[in-house]
């Protein structure tokens, strides 16, 4: 784009029909008489590709970017949603914390603070010696072994006492 002529370096833009490309025709012509059109069609790509993605960090990343644009209302849903199933989903503190510090009337706002305490508070257990053993699962020591225990030893280091524990086992 670079060595061509207006009319020219737009043509390829619009072939191209990349966000790459706009931004290309727009750093070469800054006041062209397309900039709106490339404004627009970025602003629209960058929208797709953050559905395609489909993060908290894509609908963040459109945000920061066209915090007025077209699709800005439903990408700030779709941000709100995911940073609070990502951040609860994964135990990620930044992004439940993102969720309260960017969304603090948001829907999910009181469950956000929950998990945001729990595994912020989850820093002080410590899980060792976990085994597995089988057992019989009606609890007759003499009966036939029909199933697996899981023993673990929990240790809480905090200041609070633990009232519920919950672990998640893959097996």
């Amino acid at each position: 784009i670079s060595g061509c002529g207006e009319a020219e370096a737009w043509r390829q833009a619009e072939l191209s029909d990349s966000a790459e490309a706009y931004r290309e025709y727009l750093e070469a012509f800054p006041d062209g008489e397309n900039v709106a059109q490339a404004l627009k069609r970025i602003e629209e790509q960058d929208y797709v590709t953050a559905n395609e993605r489909g993060t908290a960090e894509a609908y963040g990343k459109y945000l920061a970017e066209h915090p007025d644009g077209s699709n800005a209302d439903a990408a700030k849903l779709n941000h709100a949603r995911l940073l609070f199933e990502e951040g609860k989903d994964q135990g990620d503190v930044a992004k439940l914390q993102e969720y309260v510090d960017t969304y603090p009337e948001g829907a999910s706002i009181l469950d956000a603070k929950h998990y945001l305490n729990v595994y912020e508070y989850a820093a002080n257990i410590t899980i060792d010696n976990v085994e597995v053993k089988e057992v019989n699962l009606q609890g007759d020591a003499d009966g036939l072994k029909d199933g697996h225990g899981i023993y673990a030893q929990v240790t809480n280091g905090g200041d609070r006492a633990l009232t519920t524990c919950q672990i998640r086992i893959q097996w």
